[in-house]
């Protein structure tokens, strides 16, 4: 490639406006003239953008808003929330006063959804708030590809997971003298599941480990909390309710049991 001529560099220079020898005029203050002064397509862009942004403001961020757009806000929030979010967080997302007035107007939309009977509504699990289906519809809901089905947890499970939820945190140790048996394989499954986690260590000789429940065990189990959980008072007082009942009128007892689980009164239940 050949070199820039003198001529050839003055053509550019000229076509391009720069300045030439001789001209009285700095290069420097001319670009600088050209740089700050905008076209007239540029104005205009800006004049249309202001107009735009002005016109997106439907009510002053200063101004209050009135109560059913604040449950109008709350709502699409929990619509969209993968998870339980509690009183504080909603407060926080929808620009509430403090949490009481998120639970307010979480109660003022369940009585809207319960008039209208619609078939989901907000539930407290998990120590927080979301948007579940009602129970009679989970039959149809199952149905649905991305709808997880029943968590299916054997004998040994059930049992492991009852004493971990009820004297948590707990050795594997204590487990194992409540159960009798080996706990190690159960306690492997119900971590794989998200059940039951390592939640630390004791102080002892060799640091053994400490279990707990997760949060998702209480989703699964439709908890608020771990005070939610029934106490073996009122186990008892509803255990000898059953056997009053069943000691007076039998088959009262039989509806009784069959409302608890319908497969008990069917003639092929085990």
């Amino acid at each position: 490639m050949e070199p820039f001529r003198p001529m050839r560099l003055a053509r550019v220079k000229q076509r391009f406006g720069f300045p030439m020898a001789g001209d009285s005029r700095s290069g420097r203050a001319l670009l600088q003239q050209r740089r700050l002064s905008p076209s007239p397509l540029m104005q205009q862009n800006v004049g249309a953008t202001d107009e735009n942004v002005e016109s997106t403001h439907v009510l002053p961020p200063s101004e209050p808003l009135p109560p059913e757009v604040k449950c109008r806000i709350l709502e699409a929030i929990l619509l969209i929330a993968k998870e339980p979010l509690s009183a504080r967080k909603l407060a926080s997302l929808a620009g509430l006063a403090d949490p009481t007035e998120a639970r307010t107007l979480a109660r003022q939309l369940n009585e809207q959804f319960d008039s209208c009977g619609h078939a989901f509504r907000i539930e407290e699990i998990a120590g927080g708030m979301q948007f579940l289906t009602r129970p009679q519809f989970a039959p149809w809901l199952r149905r649905l590809e991305h709808v997880k089905g029943e968590e299916l947890l054997s004998q040994g499970m059930l049992e492991t997971l009852s004493i971990v939820a009820y004297r948590q945190p707990l050795l594997r140790a204590e487990i194992e003298a409540i159960r009798g048996v080996s706990c190690d394989e159960v306690l492997r499954q119900l971590m794989q599941r998200d059940l039951v986690r390592i939640c630390g260590r004791l102080e002892d000789l060799g640091r053994p480990y400490l279990y707990g429940t997760t949060k998702r065990f209480l989703q699964l189990f439709g908890l608020q909390s771990l005070d939610s959980l029934p106490r073996a008072q009122k186990i008892r007082l509803a255990e000898a309710e059953i056997a009053s009942r069943l000691a007076a009128d039998p088959n009262t007892a039989q509806d009784i049991v069959e409302k608890a689980d319908p497969r008990a009164g069917s003639p092929d239940s085990t």
